[in-house]
Order: structure tokens, then C-alpha cells, then sequence
């Protein structure tokens, strides 16, 4: 006679929760396993990108498709904490964007960390707009790439110091890089401490339109919050 366990069955997305805390030597990640996804069209940089993370107690590596048809599908199953996408050499922004969305719509809760070899601020810029939450230049320390899998883990954007500092350098030359008119009116109301309602009433739009003026200004001026919107607004003298 076989001895019935009274113990819940493991979840498979993010471990044995009953073994306690696992980290991630890229941070102090306490918490479930981590699952990771690995989207790159050669097998080299799969399997060695697969073997470094397997090394990380805090993470498993759930699928390794070669190409972004696979890729959703695999996101959609398995709907993996991070992916980790590295798209073609030659692929435009457009098409890139477009990947990401159908990563995106494959598995909405998976955080996306773009790797890359261009060292290119506005493809950088466009591949954080489009939905990624990092960018990540695929020479950097294999120690910055396991800070930027916590972060994305917990919603935070990693950017490699290189693309950050490009990025900066253009918004300088830019002034406010892409915002549009009606973007900096809200920017400077919120710098000014008013409310989305109060916003609206003022310009004379819907409170929900607000909202997402301020999503897209966050997306676009690489911010995390609204404390970083006024932060931004203040330093480039957008109030007086």
C-alpha cells in the first residue's frame, strides 16, 4: 500500500517554495526561483548563455528557442519570469519592436531584457519603448547581466552604463529628447505637484489620458516614477 503524501505538489514555474529562500549572486534576490528564457538564433550563445545561468541556486532556464515564432510560443507555455532576447544583427528597430510585442502578448507577466551588440541609443531608446525592460550590450560582465535579471524581476529597467550614457548624451543635444508639446505641459504640472485630475481639468483632457502621458514620458525619459518625471523636469529647467 502506497503512503499518501499530505505535502502540495511542487510548482514548477517557480520552485520548491517549501525549500526556503533561493539567491542570485547578481543581488540579494530572496524568494521563488527565478525562470528564464533564452531567445538567440545560435546554439553557441544559447547553450553558453544557459550554462552560465544554471550555475545561479536562484534560477532555471525553462526554454531556448532559436527564433521569435518558437519564442512566443514557448513564452505563452511556460510564461517565463525573464526572457532574455537577443534579436538578429540586421533586424530594423521596427522589426524588433514588433518581436517584442508578440513576446509581450505571448506571456504579459515575462519581463524582456533585449540583448545586443549596438551600442546605438536610439534602437536602445525604441527597444524600451516598445515593452523591453532592459538593454543589455552582450559585452558586458556576466555579473551585469545577473543585476539586471533581479531587477527586471522585480520591474525595474537595467541599462548598460555604455547605453545609458549615449542615451543621456543624446537627450542633452535633444533638450527633451522626444517629448511632444503636449507631453511637456503635463511634465510640468506634475513637476508642479497637481494631480492627474487636476491635470486633466487644466488641459482639458480625461484623467485616463494623463496617465498615459506620464507612462509614456516615464518609457521615453528612461524614469522610473513620478519622483524621477519631477527630478527630470527640475534639472533640465522645465519649472521655475
Amino acid at each position: 500500500m502506497q503512503s499518501q503524501s499530505s505535502q502540495p505538489p511542487q510548482d514548477r514555474r517557480h520552485g520548491d517554495r517549501r525549500n526556503g529562500d533561493r539567491r542570485v549572486a547578481g543581488g540579494e534576490h530572496s524568494g521563488p526561483t527565478l525562470t528564464v528564457m533564452i531567445v538567440d538564433d545560435e546554439t553557441l550563445v544559447r547553450s553558453a548563455l544557459a550554462a552560465l545561468l544554471r550555475k545561479e541556486p536562484g534560477i532555471e532556464i525553462v526554454a531556448q528557442p532559436a527564433d521569435i515564432d518558437a519564442a512566443a510560443q514557448a513564452a505563452n507555455g511556460h510564461k517565463p519570469d525573464i526572457i532574455l532576447f537577443d534579436p538578429l544583427a540586421d533586424a530594423s528597430v521596427e522589426t524588433v519592436a514588433e518581436e517584442i510585442g508578440q513576446l509581450l502578448e505571448a506571456s504579459p507577466e515575462s519581463k524582456t531584457i533585449v540583448l545586443s551588440n549596438r551600442e546605438d541609443a536610439a534602437f536602445a531608446r525604441a527597444v524600451l519603448f516598445a515593452g523591453a525592460v532592459g538593454y543589455m550590450l552582450t559585452r558586458e560582465d556576466p555579473e551585469d547581466l545577473l543585476k539586471a535579471i533581479l531587477r527586471a524581476s522585480k520591474g525595474h529597467p537595467s541599462v548598460s552604463p555604455t547605453i545609458a550614457i549615449l542615451i543621456a548624451q543624446a537627450d542633452t543635444q535633444n533638450g527633451d529628447g522626444d517629448l511632444t508639446d503636449r507631453e511637456k505641459e503635463v511634465l510640468q504640472l506634475v513637476a508642479l505637484g497637481h494631480t492627474s485630475n487636476e491635470i486633466a481639468a487644466q488641459l482639458f483632457l480625461s484623467a485616463r489620458t494623463v496617465e498615459s502621458h506620464r507612462a509614456n514620458m516615464i518609457r521615453k525619459l528612461g524614469v522610473e516614477n513620478r519622483a524621477g518625471l519631477v527630478r527630470y523636469a527640475l534639472d533640465n529647467d522645465l519649472v521655475s
